[in-house]
C-alpha cells in the first residue's frame, strides 16, 4: 500500500511546476475518508530529526514521498486499531501515556535549555588560553610522499635493489602514483596516493621523522631502514611552528563554558525533581519485581535469535 501511495506521489509530483513556497499546514497530502495527512503531520514528523536530515529529506522527492505515505499507513492502521478498541486496552493506554510524557519531557527540557542565559565567558575564556599555553601551540608539520618497501616475501637484499630501483624513479620527478603502485607496501600509503601529512613529526614513524627533519623542500631521501621494510620518502612542504591566537581560540572556548553553565543548570533542574525530599521510593515494591535469570538459557535465547535473524537475510 505505501508503495503504490509513494509511487502515487511522485507521479503527481512530476506533472506540477516547482512551487517557490511551502503549502500552508494544514494543506492536504493524502486523503481517504476521514484519515488526511497534511503538511503540519509531515513537519511534525521530521521534527525528531536534525536540520540535516531534514534537510535531506525535502530535497529528495523519493524520501518525502515515503514520509508521507508512512504516516498515511500508519494513521489508517491506528484508526483501526482504536475502532477495534486497542486503544482501551490497560496495557496499551499506559504505553501511549509513557511515550506522551517522554515526548513532553524532552521538548521541555530542550526549550528549558534554550531559555537559559549565559554569562559573558570572554574573560574566563582569556584565563583559560593564558593558563595553558603549550595547548595552543602548533607543531611545525611536513607533508611527505612515501615508499615503503616491505621486508615480507623477500630478503632484505631483495627488499634494498627494490627500493633503489623506486629511488631512482622519485629522483628523475616523473608521476609518482605509478611508481606507489608498483613498490610501495604500505595499504594506508597506497589509498592516499602515497602522500602523508600535513603532519607533525610525533605522528610518523621515529625513523621517518629523524629523516625528514633533516630534508628540504623537493629533496628525496636515501634509504630509511625500519622493522617493517626501507622506505624513500620526499619531503614536499614543511610548515613552519605557531601558536594559535586567542581570536582564534576564544569561539570554542566560549562555546565550552556555556555548555558546562547550561549543564549545570539543567542538573539543577532535574536534581529539584529526584531529589525532592518530598519522594517516596517503595524500595521493596522495586526489588520484589527482580527475576532470577538464567544466565545459559539467556544465552541459548540470543543465539536462536541471531541464527533465525542470518537465516532471514
Amino acid at each position: 500500500m505505501r508503495t503504490l501511495i509513494a509511487a502515487a506521489i511522485v507521479a503527481a509530483a512530476t506533472l506540477q511546476p516547482a512551487r517557490a513556497a511551502q503549502p500552508a499546514p494544514d494543506t492536504p497530502l493524502v486523503k481517504r475518508g476521514d484519515v488526511v495527512v497534511t503538511v503540519q503531520d509531515f513537519n511534525g514528523s521530521l521534527a525528531r530529526l536534525n536540520e540535516e536530515q531534514r534537510f535531506s529529506y525535502r530535497g529528495n522527492l523519493e524520501r518525502l514521498t515515503s514520509a508521507v505515505s508512512a504516516i498515511y499507513v500508519a494513521r489508517e492502521l491506528a484508526r483501526e486499531a482504536r475502532e477495534a478498541g486497542i486503544d482501551r486496552e490497560p496495557e496499551i493506554r499506559t504505553r501511549l501515556q509513557l511515550q506522551e510524557e517522554a515526548l513532553l519531557a524532552q521538548v521541555f527540557m530542550e526549550r528549558f535549555e534554550k531559555s537559559i542565559k549565559t554569562p559573558d565567558y570572554e574573560a574566563r575564556a582569556r584565563e583559560i588560553y593564558r593558563s595553558d599555553p603549550e595547548h595552543y601551540k602548533i607543531p611545525e608539520k611536513v607533508k611527505l610522499r612515501h615508499i615503503l618497501v616491505s621486508f615480507q616475501g623477500r630478503t632484505k637484499e631483495e627488499a634494498r635493489r627494490r627500493a633503489e630501483e623506486a629511488r631512482g624513479k622519485m629522483l628523475a620527478k616523473g608521476p609518482f602514483y605509478p611508481i606507489v603502485r608498483e613498490y610501495s607496501n604500505d595499504p594506508s600509503a597506497r589509498a592516499g596516493g602515497g602522500e602523508i601529512g600535513p603532519a607533525a613529526y610525533s605522528s610518523l614513524p621515529t625513523e621517518l621523522a629523524q629523516a625528514a627533519r633533516k630534508m628540504q623542500p623537493g629533496e628525496v631521501s636515501g634509504l630509511i631502514e625500519s622493522a617493517d621494510g626501507y622506505s624513500v620518502i620526499e619531503l614536499l612542504d614543511r610548515k613552519a611552528a605557531g601558536v594559535i591566537p586567542f581570536e582564534a581560540a576564544k569561539k570554542s572556548l566560549i562555546a565550552d563554558e556555556e555548555k558546562k553553565y547550561r549543564r549545570g543548570v539543567m542538573d539543577k533542574k532535574l536534581g529539584e525533581i529526584t531529589q525532592s525530599k518530598e519522594i517516596t521510593i517503595y524500595t521493596d515494591n522495586i526489588a520484589a519485581m527482580k527475576t532470577e535469570v538464567d544466565a545459559e538459557a539467556l544465552r541459548r535465547m540470543h543465539e536462536d535469535q541471531a541464527k533465525s535473524e542470518a537465516a532471514a537475510r
